[in-house]
């Protein structure tokens, strides 16, 4: 993994905003919850990351969408002060990302977290909890037709195993299409605490 540059835990909260924004399966629930904050869409499709008010409203969406700081849901009981950066993955650094920790992944994996094993299930045709591949299969079609999608997050303890916490369709669907990128963009955190996560 190579580190592009560090960023802000705010510019880390707005690029998983905003990908929750595009995200065909939580997207709607998420301007659902934007509007009932009375805010603007811009708070997320063009984050000033100088104005301290608006970094608080974002924290506060993502607290409450996902338990960012607190809560239950995703990302309750992430450590603090975790040194986040913009980084260049290689093809060979995503073949090592795991998933989360989490029952539907982990079904869909066979137990494993990775994504490679979970794409065999999806090509024998197996579902996981009853719910359809399809996403998968349209994300891989995406792929091949080179749609560019928004940087994965990806988080780790010492930099030695990756687990991807936003973007776990995004990367089924690059090993789907076998196409894996050789160097994409993502976003890295490393906590010496992050093994404390429930989730890592």
């Amino acid at each position: 993994m190579e580190t592009v540059r560090p960023i802000s835990e705010e510019e880390f909260v707005a690029a998983f905003l905003a990908c929750e924004y595009d995200s065909r399966r939580f997207g709607d629930d998420f301007r659902r919850l934007l509007a009932a904050h009375g805010a603007a869409h811009e708070l997320v499709l063009s984050p000033d990351l100088t104005d301290q008010a608006a970094n608080e409203e974002r924290r506060r969406l993502l607290k409450e969408f996902r338990a960012y700081g607190g809560g239950r849901g995703l990302l309750a009981n992430m450590p603090d002060g975790v040194r986040w950066e913009r980084a260049i993955a290689t093809a060979d650094d995503l073949r090592q990302v795991l998933y989360i920790d989490y029952s539907y992944w982990n079904d869909l994996s066979g137990g494993t977290r990775r994504p490679v094993d979970a794409v065999e299930r999806i090509r024998a045709g197996r579902e996981t909890f009853g719910q359809s591949n399809d996403a998968f299969w349209r994300g891989a079609e995406a792929v091949r037709n080179g749609v560019e999608f928004r940087p994965m997050i990806l988080v780790s303890h010492d930099g030695s195993r990756w687990v991807v916490i936003e973007g776990h369709l995004r990367l089924t669907s690059y090993v789907l299409a076998d196409k894996l990128p050789e160097r994409v963009e993502v976003i890295a955190g490393r906590s010496a605490r992050m093994e404390e996560w429930d989730l890592y």
